[in-house]
């Protein structure tokens, strides 16, 4: 098969390469893989999103959060106050408020007489059983139409809005603003306004606006000192599954733009094993770490072997007798170390043959080539001295010697 011929192949596999190609139809197809891992996490990941995208910081807490962990100027979304146990606590939250702080906190039906909700004289009661089957929400069913994801949730949001009587809407209207943000929480439970009859300077805090639909009050808004604290019966409205309904995340902005930073503390996990342990055993933590280290020191390889001392015992005659080839094969005396050899070979032809010492050196490097069968030449470089040899030189000459030895 010549040059020519394989080129020509080559060019029309790329042309029905380029013809199959040219055929081709791209096709979009949308795989909803539902909500992410953080998604699944956090149940108020979106309203973060959302706040993050208005130009605020944004951090989601799982810890209790104290008032010296907050900034005059921040926001703390409390969804779960049932670490706030105490008396001390509350009014040390509150006191954040007064000096600018933004709380937003939910005063749900398992929080009665909830300490936060005693200073601030707010309380809790609950509609009868009409009101809730008049608030219940049917599910809406599936759209039968093929949707993206994007367009199925606002498709599934405007099914769920014209489903809820318009009597359970709460309205909001925030400093005095001709503007009602409509918002929708499913709960039985009302507010009760505080009781601000009393003498002037006694209370330090005065309600501006409140949410509430036409059976109960769901929202109030309080300024206290230079910050302001908002009660919602439930913080639910802005979790993911119900912050693109109605107003809600309108209303989230509303009560947080003046602030640039915002904690929302979504629940409260127990502490880990090792929070509990640095907090509570902090000495057994250090001498179990110490034990450790002395294992690993132990048992690890270190800088080389160890050296035992030597003491006063004297060397071995094997010893000197390497320490003293190792010092003339370091300075080069090759022939000294040969030399043993050698007179090896010389005493054995000398013991064989009686006039050998009678003999010239060609006579002798005869005889002992004839009596070991090797080549005179080659007899003649063993028995000569050179002065240098490299290694390879001298592994050489050294089994040629031993091997002229052995042959006598």
């Amino acid at each position: 098969m010549n040059k020519g011929f394989k080129l020509a192949i080559a060019a029309l596999i790329c042309l029905l390469g380029a013809l199959l190609i040219s055929k081709l139809e791209k096709v979009e197809r949308i795989v909803n893989e539902g909500p992410g891992l953080s998604v699944l996490r956090n149940n108020f990941y979106a309203a973060g999103q959302f706040l993050e995208q208005q130009g605020m910081v944004v951090q989601h807490r799982s810890a209790p959060m104290t008032s010296k962990q907050l900034g005059a100027r921040d926001t703390l979304l409390l969804t779960n106050t049932r670490e706030i146990l105490d008396h001390q606590s509350a009014a040390e939250l509150l006191n954040w408020v007064r000096r600018g702080g933004n709380l937003i906190w939910e005063y749900s039906e398992s929080d009665d007489d909830h300490p936060l909700a005693r200073l601030l004289a707010v309380n809790l009661t609950y509609t009868d059983e009409q009101f809730s089957r008049l608030i219940k929400i049917e599910r809406p069913a599936e759209p039968v139409e093929a949707l993206s994801p994007r367009e199925k949730v606002r498709h599934d949001i405007r099914r769920l809005e014209q489903r809820i009587n318009p009597a359970a809407l709460g309205r909001f209207s925030y400093r005095d603003s001709s503007q009602a943000l409509e918002f929708y929480i499913a709960t039985t439970a009302t507010l009760f306004q505080p009781q601000l009859d009393a003498a002037p300077g006694e209370l330090d805090f005065r309600l501006d606006a409140v949410g509430r639909s036409e059976y109960v009050t769901q929202l109030l808004s309080f300024t206290l000192g230079r910050g302001r604290v908002s009660v919602v019966t439930d913080s639910s409205l802005w979790s993911n599954s119900r912050i693109g309904q109605f107003d809600h995340a309108h209303l989230l902005w509303q009560l947080t733009q003046d602030h640039e930073k915002v904690y929302i503390q979504r629940f409260v996990h127990w502490p880990s094993l090792s929070q509990l342990a640095l907090s509570y055993a902090p000495e057994a933590l250090l001498i179990f770490g110490l034990l450790m280290l002395a294992g690993i020191l132990n048992r690890a390889v270190r800088f080389g072997p160890l050296r035992q001392p030597e003491g006063n015992r004297r060397r071995a005659i094997s010893e000197h007798i390497r320490a003293t080839a190792r010092f003339h094969h370091r300075f080069r005396q090759h022939d000294y170390l040969l030399a043993p050899l050698r007179r090896a070979i010389v005493r054995q032809m000398q013991r064989n043959h009686s006039d050998f010492n009678q003999l010239s050196e060609s006579e002798q490097i005869a005889l002992i080539a004839r009596c070991s069968k090797i080549d005179p030449d080659q007899v003649r470089t063993a028995l000569n001295t050179a002065g240098d040899y490299n290694d390879p030189q001298l592994l050489t000459l050294i089994k040629l010697l031993v091997t002229i030895r052995n042959a006598l």
